[in-house]
């Protein structure tokens, strides 16, 4: 997908029981900065969350679940500097 300044994107993960999960967002830009979170039942945002990206306002981001329960995980991803 693709993903441009002030956007946000949502996505729904179904998953099993004590899975890890790892969502990976990546940029042949390194001049972007990208925010990802994962949250358990619910849409995330940047203050309710179960796991967030490492590096802030990186390029390349990363958010790990290292134990799941199961059903359904939602993921938001923002782009705060998506260059052309």
């Amino acid at each position: 997908t693709t993903l441009s300044t002030g956007q946000s994107r949502v996505y729904k993960l179904t998953v099993g029981e004590g899975e890890t999960l790892r969502v990976r967002l990546t940029t042949p830009s390194q001049d972007a900065s990208n925010e990802v979170f994962i949250r358990y039942g619910a849409v995330p945002d940047g203050y309710n969350y179960d796991a967030t990206y490492e590096n802030p306002l990186q390029a390349n981001q990363t958010a790990v679940i290292a134990y799941t329960q199961p059903g359904d995980y939602y993921v938001l991803i923002r782009g705060h500097s998506e260059p052309s």
